[in-house]
């Protein structure tokens, strides 16, 4: 198992990626593959017929406040597979974000615990993605 820090800075003002991914390829459900490729991508196949979503974490991390960006999905139909960020502070409060296509913003107002899954939707047949998950802090 290799960890490793995808997409570690953003071209654009080399922003530090958050997310650090364990490098372990596995199943999402019963017959979707998670694959872990080269630079950081992560590829994504199968057929997922289970009347169910599937879920696979895929790094927990630490955010301060701030502004942030979720990125990594590109092209992706809505509703077939995306990324998940569950987001808890030490008050109890928590939420979910989700990126399939487009950047997604958020602010963190308190420190916060977050983890990054990709989720697959039920009843989605051939797979096919690659994505480079990555959280951003934009200040």
């Amino acid at each position: 198992m290799i960890a490793y820090s995808i997409a570690s800075r953003r071209t654009s003002d080399n922003a530090e990626n958050r997310v650090v991914m364990n490098g372990s390829s596995c199943y999402v459900g019963l017959s979707v593959y998670l694959q872990y490729l080269e630079d950081g991508y992560i590829r994504i196949t199968g057929d997922n017929m289970d009347e169910s979503r599937a879920w696979k974490l895929l790094g927990r991390f630490s955010l301060e406040p701030g502004m942030y960006t979720m990125t990594g999905m590109k092209n992706v139909t809505e509703n077939t597979v995306t990324l998940q960020l569950h987001l808890s502070d030490d008050s109890g409060e928590y939420r979910y974000l989700y990126q399939h296509n487009e950047d997604t913003s958020f602010v963190v107002d308190r420190s916060s615990d977050a983890a990054l899954h990709v989720m697959v939707y039920p009843n989605d047949e051939e797979i096919n993605v690659i994505a480079r998950p990555a959280v951003y802090r934009d200040e």
